[in-house]
Order: C-alpha cells, then sequence, then structure tokens
C-alpha cells in the first residue's frame, strides 16, 4: 500500500490568494507525490491562508498545529509525508524554535519532503542532513528578518510622510470600512451608502439603543455585515451575521470625525508612540453627534473596563430586552437603601445591594371591587427564606415615579453634571495619570532597548535578562492602551459637560411629552429615551420605603462601639446612663412604624439628594436635602404634610 502524503500550503498575505500561490503549491504536492509514488491525500485541507510562520501562528493555532497533534495522537500514520513546498513554509522562526517542532515530526517516523530541495527529512537523518536543515531554517528566518526590516522601514517612512504632510493615503494600512481608495491612491473616496448606515447606528446608541437591538434593526432593513480584517496581512472575510464587536468598533471609531491614530514604530523597531492626526480622513460625521453617542454609550458601560469587564463590585445595568412596554423607569437604577452599607437610615439589611424590582398586587376596595396597584420591593423579598423582615414594605410605583420626575425640572444642571470646578478638578487628574503613564512608557522604551542591546552582545542570554525584557515588553504594549482608555475618558467628560444644559432640556421635554401622550408605540418610546438619559446622568438611587425606623440589632451595636469608646472614661454607672439615653433618644426617633419613604438620589457628578414627598400629593415636596464630598450644598428644605415650614436657617 502507498505511503499517504499530506500537502501543506501556506502563505502570509490576502493578496497571495488572489494570485497564484495556492495553485502553484498544490501543483507542485501533486507532481511530487505522483514521481515517489505516494497516495496523495488532501481530506485535512491543510491551509494556512494568510498566516506568517515568521511568529510560529501555523505551529501554535493552525492547520500545521493540527497535523502535529493528528500525528500525536495516532491518527496519522508512522511513515506518512508532510509535503512542504520549501522550508519557509513550515516555519521562518529562528531556528532554535523551529527545530523542535520539525524534530517532533521526523521522530514520530513522519516524513517531511521539502518538494524545491527536493529533499526527504527523516528520524534517518544523521549529523549532516541535521545541520543542512538548520541552515535551511536560519536561511528562511534570515530572509523574514529582512522581510520584516524591509516592511518596517516602508511603515515607518510612510507615516513619517503623512506626519510631514507629504503623503495623503495610507493604502495599505487601516482604511475605514465606509471609504474607498482611488485608483492611484491618492485620495479616500466615501461610500454613501455605508456612511448612511452609520448615521442610523448613531441615532440608535443616541437613542440609548444596545447592540442586540441595532443588529435585529440592521438584520430587518436588510444591511449586510461589512467584512472582516483590513490591509494586506488579513484575509478579507464577510461574516454570515453582524456582530456586537463590530457595532461597538464602528461607535468608538474616531476616524468617523476625520481622525487618524498612528502606532509610529521607529525604524530599528524598539520605541513606539501614537500620533493622533486631526482631519486626516474625509469627516462623515458631525463631531456633536460623535460626542452624543459617545456620552449615551458611556452612560450604559459606566460600570464596565476598557474591555467590556464588568468591575468588581459593580452591578450589571445592561438594557436587556425590554418587551413592549416599560413599566419601570428605574429598572437596575433603584436599589433598596436597607441593603446599602453606610445608607442613609439607622437600619441595615442582612443583604447586599439589591435592586427595587416592580410588581402588581390585586386589592379590593370597600365595595368588592378588585383594583391591580403597581408596587416597588425589593428583589431580596420576593425570594424564598428572603432575610428581609423588618424592612418589607412595598412603595407605591405611581407615587414614587411621579415624585423623581417632579423633583428632576427642578435640579440645577450642575447638581446632574456637576460645576466647572468639578470638571477641571477631575480632568487635571487624569492628566496627572496621563503623565505618569507617559513617563513609565518612555523608560521601557528605555530598558528594552538597553536589554535588547545586551542581548546582542552577549554570548549566552541569561533567564533574569529575559525576564526583564518580557517585562518591558508587556509594558511597551499595556500603558499605550490605558493612556488611549483615559484619553477616551477625558473627552466623556469634556463632551457630558458641555451638552449638560440640552441634554436636562431634553429630558424635561421627554417627560412632558411622556405625560401627555396617548398612543403605545410613542409612549413606548418616550420613556425608553427617559430612562436612557437618567442611567446616563444617575449612578443609583437608594429607596427607603419603610422610612427610618428603630432595629434592635443596629442599637445593640451601637451599645457596644459606646462601651469600647467610653468605658476607661467613665464609670459603670455612668455608662448605664449614656446607655438609657442613647436607646430612649432611638426609639423616640425611629419607633414609629412604617413612617414615611424617601429616597435618595445619587448623581454621577458627586452630587446626592434626599427627597421625601407628601404621603397624600407625591408632587408635594416635604423634606428636601442636597449634599456632595464638601457637605451640604444648600439649606434642607422642610414642610409639614400641611404645608407648614421653610428652608433651614
Amino acid at each position: 500500500m502507498k505511503p499517504k502524503a499530506y500537502p501543506y500550503i501556506r502563505f502570509s498575505t490576502s493578496i497571495q490568494e488572489k494570485g497564484d500561490s495556492i495553485r502553484r503549491q498544490t501543483e507542485k504536492a501533486v507532481k511530487f507525490a505522483k514521481d515517489h509514488k505516494l497516495d496523495l491525500d488532501t481530506s485535512l485541507e491543510l491551509h494556512d491562508l494568510g498566516v506568517s510562520a515568521y511568529k510560529g501562528g501555523n505551529l501554535e493555532q493552525g492547520s500545521l498545529k493540527r497535523f502535529i497533534d493528528l500525528v500525536e495522537n495516532g491518527t496519522i500514520a508512522t511513515g506518512s509525508y508532510l509535503l512542504i513546498e520549501n522550508f519557509d513554509r513550515f516555519s521562518r522562526m529562528n531556528p532554535r524554535k523551529a527545530i523542535s517542532p520539525f524534530l517532533n515530526l521526523t521522530n514520530a517516523g513522519i516524513n517531511v519532503a521539502v518538494i524545491d530541495d527536493n529533499r526527504v527529512h527523516s528520524d534517518r537523518d544523521g549529523s549532516i542532513e541535521l545541520m543542512a536543515t538548520i541552515l535551511s531554517m536560519e536561511r528562511a528566518h534570515q530572509e523574514s528578518e529582512r522581510k520584516s526590516k524591509n516592511v518596517r522601514s516602508a511603515k515607518y517612512k510612510a507615516k513619517q510622510q503623512i506626519l510631514d504632510g507629504e503623503r495623503k493615503t495610507l493604502w495599505k494600512w487601516g482604511t475605514p470600512k465606509w471609504l474607498d481608495i482611488s485608483e492611484d491612491g491618492s485620495e479616500y473616496i466615501v461610500n454613501e451608502e455605508r456612511v448612511k448606515v452609520i448615521h442610523d447606528i448613531l441615532d440608535w446608541v443616541i437613542e440609548g439603543r444596545g447592540t442586540g437591538w441595532i443588529i435585529d434593526k440592521l438584520n430587518e432593513h436588510g444591511v449586510q455585515p461589512w467584512e472582516s480584517g483590513s490591509g494586506i496581512r488579513v484575509t478579507k472575510k464577510k461574516p454570515k451575521h453582524w456582530y456586537n464587536s463590530q457595532i461597538t468598533r464602528i461607535v468608538n471609531n474616531r476616524a468617523l470625525i476625520g481622525e487618524r491614530e498612528l502606532i509610529v514604530t521607529d525604524e530599528d523597531g524598539k520605541n513606539e508612540r501614537i500620533e493622533v492626526i486631526e482631519n486626516h480622513f474625509p469627516a462623515v460625521v458631525d463631531p456633536d453627534k460623535f460626542k452624543a453617542a459617545e456620552i449615551s454609550r458611556k452612560s450604559r458601560d459606566l460600570n464596565r473596563d476598557e474591555d467590556g469587564k464588568l468591575k468588581a463590585g459593580a452591578q450589571n445595568r445592561g438594557g436587556g430586552r425590554k418587551g413592549k412596554t416599560i413599566t419601570n423607569l428605574f429598572q437596575k437604577l433603584a436599589v433598596c437603601g436597607y441593603s446599602v452599607e453606610g445608607n442613609m437610615s439607622k437600619y441595615r439589611c442582612p443583604d447586599s445591594n439589591r435592586f427595587m424590582v416592580y410588581a402588581n398586587k390585586d386589592r379590593k376596595d370597600d365595595t368588592g371591587k378588585v383594583h391591580r396597584l403597581r408596587y416597588l420591593q425589593c428583589s431580596a423579598s420576593r425570594e424564598k427564606g428572603s432575610p428581609c423582615k423588618d424592612c418589607k414594605k412595598l412603595y407605591r410605583y405611581e407615587d414614587f415615579e411621579t415624585a423623581f420626575l417632579t423633583h428632576v425640572r427642578d435640579v440645577p444642571v450642575e447638581t446632574i453634571f456637576g460645576t466647572n470646578e468639578n470638571l477641571t478638578s477631575e480632568v487635571g487628574k487624569i492628566n496627572q495619570e496621563i503623565t505618569v503613564l507617559q513617563d513609565q512608557l518612555s523608560v521601557a522604551n528605555n530598558q528594552v532597548a538597553k536589554y535588547k542591546d545586551a542581548m546582542e552582545r552577549s554570548d549566552s542570554i541569561s533567564d533574569t535578562l529575559l525576564t526583564q525584557l518580557l517585562k518591558y515588553e508587556a509594558q511597551q504594549k499595556e500603558i499605550p492602551k490605558k493612556i488611549k482608555a483615559l484619553q477616551s475618558k477625558r473627552r466623556s467628560m469634556n463632551a457630558q459637560h458641555e451638552q449638560g444644559g440640552a441634554i436636562k432640556k431634553e429630558l424635561i421635554h421627554l417627560i412632558d411629552e411622556m405625560e401627555k401622550c396617548k398612543d403605545d408605540k410613542e409612549l413606548f418610546e418616550l420613556r425608553f429615551k427617559v430612562t436612557s438619559l437618567l442611567k446616563g446622568v444617575i449612578d443609583t438611587i437608594e429607596v427607603y420605603n419603610r422610612g427610618n425606623f428603630f432595629d434592635a440589632g443596629v442599637m445593640s451595636q451601637k451599645i457596644e462601639r459606646l462601651r469600647e469608646k467610653m468605658t476607661s472614661k467613665v464609670s459603670e454607672e455612668e455608662m448605664g446612663l449614656m446607655i438609657e439615653s442613647l436607646v430612649a433618644n432611638a426609639k423616640e426617633q425611629y419607633g414609629q412604624e412604617d413612617k414615611q419613604p424617601y429616597f435618595v438620589v445619587r448623581y454621577r457628578s458627586g452630587e446626592s439628594k434626599m427627597i421625601a414627598h407628601h404621603p397624600n400629593d407625591p408632587t408635594k415636596l416635604m423634606i428636601g436635602m442636597k449634599w456632595d464630598d464638601a457637605g451640604l450644598s444648600e439649606k434642607p428644605y422642610f414642610r409639614d404634610q400641611n404645608g407648614e415650614g421653610n428652608k433651614f436657617d
């Protein structure tokens, strides 16, 4: 029976796929198998198309890696042949790294045939043949080194020409998917059809729509997904579906407003810096619209880091599917105040950070007629074995929504978005962080150059030297990402502050329209926009549905702390009197059951406001108090149920 021969085809760029690389390598494999009486088996489709062998991608996760795995598990029979056009199809890595997988194949009984050399390598090779193999590896590696330096030099010169204004396009690298290149490569041409899609996407983002909803709309309109990849080193493939990541990349791309971000590596490849060129691309989106989309997106993703992962301790505030109605404007905004550590009340629930949820309850009136009433309740109180006992009470939803929307109208823009002084302070802190990171990047660049130079001059490389080099190379990659994230945060803060007045005006307009609206579909859209805007300016709303009340457990803790603090300073008799006074005052202040509920709005600006409304008219404010980290920012407001009272002096 003839030995099986498996042809392996690899090339690095998508341009080669359009040429004759596949045909040439295939024809050579067919001829070699025929000449050597081998059974050519193409069923494995060992193709690494657009995969570089210089960094070993084909050996780490490509088809060649799959072939090696099949050899190791016994699927490929001993005595079989691996056919490669020349050795650089197998690997262009440093021979020290490339020799190991090569020997693993031959030691497993696989014959590696290099067609252009008409040579078959096997486990029978002696020292001379092995040296020839290493020399072939070295030639392939040196050739890739030369090409890499040429490409790096060409990229450096082209990017430098862009920075110096001598060149208009970089057609090979990073052209946005809504732009084409003229035939002579001298200018960008706008793809108007794709730009229209981009404007639709941004409009939806500004409305507060999530990526899932946007993808549904694109599919509904018959918009085909755009191809993946760009430049010459990645095969462009058109995906079957739109993906969340595609929408995110489009919305985040500052090329929409004409900016080009260049990562410029020095000609020697040692140092890297980021340059931002304004007005490089044709701007297809107005900067104000881009800012508005950024604000909307950041308001939805504030609890996530730059990689999109939920921050430690943050609550998932994802949009989710809303159905046909939005009954609760405060979904994943309102939390049970009693479950928050250090809350405004004197009671701390055993549970932690629980959302308030919407609930329907049927109640009979005096005539026996059933009425459906709407409430907010702590999500923990609905669970079996709930720890919520003392604070178990419902909050009429209509009262809560009415009181809140009334309150929002009267809140100054500075409370929602912060003052100019606050913005200046926060931006200053970000600038300091960026400066520190830029200094760290400069140190990392210098250290990488230093360690590489030491390795080139050394006969042997120590583990310590290699560890340090890898550490600083990692910093070279990570620090620019952190700088970029901080710059994005700074832009978002400035944009949100600039548009604060417009956002507040839009919110009030939507509330007015919502109160007048009779059409269900239109009402859904209005309520959706309102809840999206609220999530953009509010961190949480702490709801105290039973007000402040006396709790024996908390009181025991207070007594214990009092004893720890005062035992050495007062007599036992004096201590007893102090405890009596503490308990009496607490019972007098919080002893009443079912006191008036209230809520505390925590704005993203850092300000907070407590609201307690009239029990019979939620539009009337009974207690209002506003503060930030520096203390009270206005005089507290007080009215009793008869409307008597004033701001505290």
